[in-house]
């Protein structure tokens, strides 16, 4: 049996969802068959107290994903060159080889919710597509401050996560030359909200996301893996035919979609590889473009699984070190071989495993940190961090090797130098704060 319980004191603003028995789930909706369920206070709260409840507990999640939105537009229009700015009849032309080229034209999403959106606003359609790219970021930002904290980070924790998600290259620059997203914010958004399901052991709502992720862009197929990896844990608290149905209907719905509109690749689909490593300025490029995947968060998050692998982990920990395994090395094999992985979006799926995990191990640093360091030290290492970025960054614009894809080279490079400060500002960070915590230990241990 499920209950709602409000246990939180009133005008605290602080209403948990539920408290419920072992194998039951945190967001099931209001009314299910065979469930009893007690209403409280909770349930008949007017909508205002709602709304400001909302507004306490996601306001940081909020202006941190507005402000994202206005650095993005901000670098789009203004420094770097960007289909933003490009002219109705380059727009139409745009819009009509996703109409038309496979498989471009079997991903509907983006699509055609931009030629609703024109028709039904008269907007063209270069203002339909961006509103809608632009309002699905913002949902992203909220969603995955909401993921984090099913994840158990803190409010002040998430929040960072979101920055770091706002400013990755693939969300603040999703529409810089050549990254040019199109389908993306729509797979990384029901990719969450399949993992999210997972989590919470509710596998027809994972079914559900899943497929409508495989429609978005079949690169979601790529995290199907880790749902077989969840589902054997899960084989005690949920039914094998539960979860043989969840697990089969989106690969019968979708590989059915998928046979009926098969086109065979063209020759050149199995080349990329050739490509993206003939010479020097390509490779080059790739290089870039994978720096710049994750920036500094590739090293963060190698550091954070590391921690996760070395003690005992709960299911949800288990499930994103697994997650983080499973979906990464396939991606990057699969933007590099088979993909322009100059277009640095490929990589990105699987961030909701990386930026967890590269929070692990930024709490470490800071954890470490604080232990008997004085604010002064704190400044001085901020100001560290920030020198480091900065000289690397014009370090790349002087040194870099030439790139092929020239139109972007410059704020390419800046980008991968100023992440490569931050990872050598994190390894400076995680050194001192490892070695910190052993010398207080030491000095604690030591007779007086």
């Amino acid at each position: 049996m499920i209950q709602y319980t409000h246990t939180g004191a009133a005008g605290n603003g602080h209403y948990p969802e539920a408290q419920l028995t072992r194998g039951s789930t945190a967001l099931i909706l209001p009314r299910i068959a065979g469930t009893t369920i007690r209403r409280t206070d909770m349930d008949m709260r007017p909508f205002g107290a709602t709304l400001a409840s909302f507004w306490r507990e996601n306001r940081l999640a909020v202006l941190v994903g507005f402000a994202g939105i206005v650095l993005s537009l901000y670098l789009h229009l203004q420094v770097w060159s960007s289909p933003l700015t490009e002219s109705p009849e380059n727009w139409n032309a745009r819009m009509n080889a996703h109409l038309t080229w496979h498989p471009f034209e079997i991903r509907y999403f983006q699509t055609y919710a931009t030629i609703a959106l024109a028709k039904l606003t008269g907007f063209s359609l270069k203002t339909a597509f961006y509103s809608i790219q632009y309002a699905l970021a913002f949902v992203l930002s909220l969603l995955f401050f909401r993921f984090l904290r099913r994840l158990e980070f803190t409010r002040g924790w998430s929040t960072v996560g979101v920055a770091l998600l706002v400013t990755s290259l693939p969300v603040v620059g999703a529409h810089f030359e050549p990254i040019h997203t199109w389908d993306d914010f729509w797979v990384y958004i029901f990719t969450l909200l399949t993992i999210w399901s997972v989590l919470d052991r509710r596998w027809p709502l994972a079914a559900f996301w899943f497929t409508l992720g495989c429609f978005a862009r079949e690169q979601t197929l790529f995290f199907f893996p880790i749902l077989l990896l969840a589902a054997w844990w899960d084989r005690r608290t949920v039914s094998r035919s539960t979860q043989i149905l969840c697990l089969v209907t989106p690969i019968v719905i979708y590989g059915g979609f998928y046979a009926l509109v098969y086109e065979p690749p063209g020759p050149d689909r199995w080349r990329y590889y050739h490509y993206s490593l003939e010479n020097a300025a390509r490779i080059a490029d790739s290089v870039t473009s994978l720096i710049n995947g994750f920036g500094f968060m590739w090293v963060a998050a190698v550091v954070g699984g590391v921690t996760f692998s070395a003690r005992t982990r709960s299911r949800t920990e288990n499930l994103l070190l697994w997650g983080a395994i499973l979906s990464v090395p396939w991606t990057t094999f699969f933007a590099i071989f088979f993909t322009l992985v100059r277009e640095t979006r490929i990589l990105f799926p699987p961030f909701l495993f990386v930026v967890p995990l590269a929070l692990i191990a930024l709490k470490e640093i800071l954890g470490g940190l604080k232990q008997g360091e004085s604010q002064r030290y704190h400044i001085g290492f901020l100001a560290i961090t920030v020198a480091l970025a900065v000289l690397f960054g014009f370090a790349a614009n002087w040194f870099w090797p030439k790139m092929d894809y020239i139109p972007s080279a410059e704020y390419r490079r800046l980008w991968a130098g100023v992440q490569i400060g931050l990872s050598v500002a994190f390894m400076i960070g995680l050194v001192h704060a490892r070695w910190g915590n052993r010398r207080l230990v030491q000095n604690k241990a030591a007779p007086v």
